[in-house]
């Protein structure tokens, strides 16, 4: 099935290069854990400055990755609109499923960096000042956690939609309205309630298995190998993440495609 979670799957582990780009999404995850592993070794009675220090600096490293993964799956959604865009119309539907969507990790990946941090930071104040609006709603009697579930539903299930919209065309004109929010989800709710419940399902399946293998382990172990083992499970389920992600990106593009929004 075109756009499924399968065939994403497929095209991010098939793709000419994707040992490099996976070995890269490992590396993030590798990043992203360190620093609460290395927490867990400062206690009240031995603070180590040096220490903290690194967690600093790798906190920051942590934020500059997230800003290039955003980048990547920007890229990644933008490249899945084109492609499915093409195959709707295509003649050779097979040939076309050859050319490649995942992007490379280079320079290019900086490509519109400004108009996507300008349509990053406009949602995130618009988000801020409406979930204002709705806690304050929230705090009436018996109804006032209606809005306040709705709201989640509808940002939940339609951002990434207005993500995608901006990713087509890197456009922010016509794509900073809340109103959108609220259009799209009527048009989008089914399809996207059941790739998120694929997603989960995955991902829920893939760390109950970890966790039963994690408390076996541990009972072998000593507490600290234990910290280590905890971390490496940690990195392992970060990595399937951002598979997860990129899957999830790749499917809402198709779902963008074949639906007026």
């Amino acid at each position: 099935m075109a756009g499924g979670f399968l065939e994403g799957v497929i095209r991010l582990y098939t793709e000419k290069g994707w040992q490099f780009k996976h070995l890269i999404f490992f590396v993030f995850a590798v990043i992203a854990m360190l620093p609460d592993t290395l927490k867990t070794f400062i206690t009240k009675d031995n603070v180590n400055l040096e220490l903290l220090g690194t967690i600093v600096i790798l906190n920051l490293l942590v934020f500059v990755l997230g800003i290039c993964f955003s980048l990547f799956i920007l890229h990644f959604t933008h490249n899945s609109i084109k492609y499915f865009q093409k195959l709707m119309v295509a003649e050779n539907k097979q040939m076309l499923k050859k050319v490649p969507i995942v992007p490379r990790f280079d320079g290019s990946l900086f490509k519109h960096f400004g108009a996507f941090a300008c349509f990053s930071i406009v949602w995130w104040l618009l988000l801020m000042v409406i979930s204002v609006v709705v806690v304050i709603f929230g705090m009436i009697p018996i109804i006032g956690v209606i809005p306040v579930l709705c709201f989640t539903v509808v940002v939940s299930f339609a951002l990434p939609y207005i993500n995608a919209r901006f990713a087509e065309n890197y456009q922010t004109r016509g794509n900073l309205n809340p109103a959108l929010l609220f259009s799209i989800f009527p048009e989008i709710w089914k399809p996207t309630l059941l790739l998120m419940l694929k997603c989960v399902g995955v991902f829920l399946c893939i760390a109950l298995v970890l966790i039963l293998h994690y408390y076996i382990a541990v009972a072998m172990m000593s507490p600290s190998d234990v910290v280590w083992l905890k971390y490496a499970g940690g990195v392992f389920l970060t990595y399937i993440g951002y598979v997860i992600t990129l899957v999830y990106s790749y499917s809402i593009a198709y779902i963008y495609c074949t639906n007026d929004i």
